[in-house]
């Protein structure tokens, strides 16, 4: 019953990123979670450099805790993981708000967004990690974390 819902919701809204291309290298990392550092109050590396991406981030629905992410792992609500389009799994990406600079860096694990003009999807540690709440959108940077 959950993968209908979740397939309805990624039929209804796919248009959004089919033609979008990676505008920075691709990177790997360590499945591992990404450390603590560089949280929202924190100071962080994006300040000395540009972001490979800039648009709207949204947050996964709640509903979606324990369903199977496009790698393979189960989503887990309190991790700081992310979907994007194009970037590979692994990749540790620095998001950061362009409303208060807030900051953190998250890695990503599943492919999405698929709701048009959406350029990454946060988990609910993201936006806890970033002092939102997670059923907004919000304007953001995306960097390559190092």
């Amino acid at each position: 019953m959950q993968w209908r819902g979740l397939v309805v919701m990624m039929m209804c809204s796919a248009a959004g990123c089919a033609s979008r291309a990676a505008s920075a290298p691709v990177t790997t990392a360590p499945t591992s979670d990404p450390p603590a550092e560089g949280g929202a109050t924190g100071k962080t590396s994006s300040e000395a450099r540009a972001p490979f991406e800039t648009g709207i981030a949204s947050f996964y629905h709640p509903t979606l805790a324990g369903n199977e992410t496009a790698n393979g792992e189960r989503y887990v609500p309190g991790e700081r993981t992310c979907a994007h389009p194009s970037l590979a799994f692994g990749t540790k990406v620095e998001v950061k708000l362009v409303r208060t600079g807030a900051s953190a860096v998250c890695r990503v694990n599943d492919r999405g967004p698929y709701a048009k003009n959406r350029v990454i999807d946060l988990s609910q540690g993201m936006a806890d990690a970033l002092g939102v709440a997670g059923d907004d959108i919000h304007k953001v940077e995306l960097f390559l974390a190092e």
